[in-house]
Order: structure tokens, then C-alpha cells, then sequence
């Protein structure tokens, strides 16, 4: 028998969601929204699909307006997308009282019609609305996850293999801490197609002024690059940086949580 996904939400992440589990043919979806009609609309076009895709899988919409989840019963996961977006200006912070109330309702609801499931938060703030998902629950803390080391990491992959000009998939990379702005990625734990962060940048980067380095005043250019890449994908654009402290080199990256002293050279990893 197939599994079963609910997804809470039919917004354009809780939507794209139940797209990828159907094109993947992962399991039978149920799309809920407190909306009326959008679900079912977007579940009966998945399920047009599916003829083109060659995928099996059954996508039903349905709103949950009057409260009633029984459509769901019996799932094996739910994933909660359900919750007010951030507008400009806000943090995923100043959601807490707005999203805990929505998340609650949800859970709620999960726990009644599937008591056996894995719940996947996603409804921001994460790391608060995973905690709450989890009290609210009283499931066991394996059952209930947040997406966001997956996330944050896949971003970092996709921004290191931007900046470097190389496949996604030569690229892994590891983010830690909450999903906000105080993660923390980690180059010790980097990899772009089995080197080592530390390994394809120490060529060029490794050096006492990396910005002048990667204008091709000294070493190898091309390896400098590569420091350099790394460093604006870890650290964001700007300038100053610390070899740069009076903002004279060309505008380049860097990230001052990994650019560690040394006693003689700038690591810049």
C-alpha cells in the first residue's frame, strides 16, 4: 500500500511540496487550505500530470475552513506549511504569537486523525514552531522534525557552486544552528567534488592579502578564485574585509566567523 502525506497549507511552499512528492511518486498526497477550492483545483492538476510524468501517485485538495481534517486520517507524515508569510521588514521572529496559534490548531487536528505519524515543520519561526509542534503533540521528539539544517545547507551548496562555477552536485555543504540569521556555516565540513574546502582554497586564498591575490598580483590566479569564490558564498559581498581595512582592493567577500588569525597569514577559512 502506498504511503500517505498530508501537506498543510496550499501557498506556494506547502503546493510545490505536494508537486514534488507526486512527480517523485513518493506517496498519495492530501493538499489542505483553510481556502475553498484553490487545494482541490491544484490536486486534480497534479493528478492531470501524471499521464505526461508517468507518475501514479493521487493528489486530492481539500479546505479545511470548517475544521474538519478527517480527510487526512491515517497519515504517515504531515508536513506543516500552514502560517502568516513575513512581509518586508519583519523577522521570522515577530511571527511567533501570529503562527504558534495556527500550528497548534494544526497539530491538534494531526494528533486526532494521525496519531502514528511524523510531523515536518516548516512554518516559520522553524525552530520555535518545531518545539511547539512537538509540546503540543506529546509525540516522541523523533517524530517531530524541522526542515532547516536540509535547507539551509542545500542554499549553501547551491551559493558555493554558483560562485565557483561547478555542478550542484560536486557540492556538499553543512549549516548548523536555528534557521535565522545566526546560522553558522561550517567549511571544516565542505566539500566540492571530494577536496576539502581548505584543500582547493588553500592554493589561492591562504594568503596574507587574499583581494590582492585574486587580481592576479601574486600565485595562482585561478586557485585564488576559487578562495575567493568561497568566501562570498559564505560570507555575503562587502568590503573592508580584514585584509582590506581601508576598503582599497576590489570589492570582495568575506565572512569574519571564519576568517581566523594567524600567527603568519590570514586564514581565510
Amino acid at each position: 500500500m502506498r504511503k500517505k502525506v498530508t501537506v498543510v497549507g496550499g501557498g506556494f511552499v506547502g503546493s510545490t511540496t505536494a508537486q514534488r512528492i507526486v512527480d517523485m511518486e513518493l506517496a498519495d498526497v492530501v493538499l489542505t487550505d483553510i481556502l475553498d477550492g484553490p487545494p482541490a483545483g491544484k490536486g486534480l492538476d497534479m493528478m492531470e500530470s501524471g499521464p505526461i510524468t508517468r507518475t501514479d501517485s493521487r493528489a486530492t485538495g481539500i479546505s479545511t475552513a470548517n475544521g474538519d481534517y478527517s480527510a487526512t486520517a491515517n497519515s504517515d507524515v504531515v508536513v506543516i506549511t500552514a502560517g502568516f508569510p513575513r512581509k518586508p521588514g519583519m523577522s521570522r521572529d515577530d511571527l511567533l504569537k501570529a503562527n504558534y496559534d495556527v500550528v497548534k490548531a494544526v497539530v491538534e487536528q494531526i494528533v486526532r486523525h494521525s496519531p502514528n505519524c511524523i510531523i515536518m515543520v516548516v512554518t516559520n519561526p522553524l525552530d520555535a514552531m518545531a518545539q511547539a509542534a512537538w509540546k503540543v503533540s506529546g509525540f516522541p521528539k523523533n517524530r517531530v522534525l524541522g526542515m532547516a539544517g536540509v535547507l539551509d545547507s542545500a542554499r549553501m551548496s547551491t551559493f558555493v557552486a554558483m560562485e565557483c562555477k561547478v555542478s550542484v552536485e560536486n557540492v556538499h555543504s553543512f549549516v548548523l544552528g536555528g534557521h535565522g540569521d545566526d546560522m553558522v556555516p561550517l567549511p571544516a565540513l565542505f566539500h566540492r567534488g571530494g577536496d576539502s574546502a581548505a584543500g582547493f582554497a588553500a592554493e589561492g586564498a591562504h594568503r596574507r592579502d587574499c583581494g590582492a591575490h585574486a587580481q592576479g598580483r601574486s600565485g595562482d590566479s585561478e586557485s585564488a578564485e576559487d578562495g575567493i569564490c568561497l568566501l562570498r558564498a559564505f560570507g555575503g559581498s562587502g568590503r573592508n574585509g580584514p585584509s582590506d581595512p581601508e576598503g582599497q582592493e576590489e570589492d570582495f567577500a568575506y565572512a569574519p566567523y571564519i576568517w581566523m588569525a594567524s600567527t603568519e597569514s590570514r586564514d581565510c577559512l
